[in-house]
């Protein structure tokens, strides 16, 4: 596999992203705010992208090839749509994620299981219709 071809197709993206991070860095300059985080990202991935655009390659291009690296683009891509959030602090505010974790658990884990498949519904602004769906399919089901 030329992993090279693969790496120097992935920084031709990264540098592409680079220039979609200036919207948000505009908008955030027009409602003035910090542009500190996408500063530093753009930064960040716009060297990490030149670097890796420069490799030198074969030109062969393959199936597998094509694969992993749209495999790492799309994982590239989601860590670049992280990092302004991780430099503004906005993932410190977070904890929350865990409370929802817990009821949704705690939900799944009192429905009923039928032929293997999982009905899984949460609690959320339609809570005593969501126990009455509950009960109604308790009523329809054997268990």
């Amino acid at each position: 596999m030329n992993i090279k071809l693969v790496l120097k197709l992935v920084g031709r993206v990264l540098v592409m992203e680079t220039a979609a991070l200036t919207v948000p860095l505009a908008v955030a300059l027009l409602y003035r705010e910090s542009p500190a985080p996408f500063l530093l990202s753009i930064a960040i991935v716009a060297a990490v992208g030149l670097v890796l655009s420069t490799l030198p390659a074969k030109t062969q291009f393959f199936t597998r090839e094509g694969f992993v690296a749209v495999g790492l683009i799309w994982i590239f891509t989601g860590v670049v749509g992280a990092l302004p959030f991780l430099f503004s602090g906005y993932f410190a505010t977070l904890p929350a994620h865990d409370a929802f974790l817990s009821e949704f658990k705690a939900w799944e884990n009192a429905l009923p299981h039928n032929d293997g498949r999982n009905i899984i519904l949460f609690k959320g602004s339609r809570g005593n219709r969501l126990e009455k769906l509950v009960k109604a399919f308790r009523e329809t089901h054997a268990l």
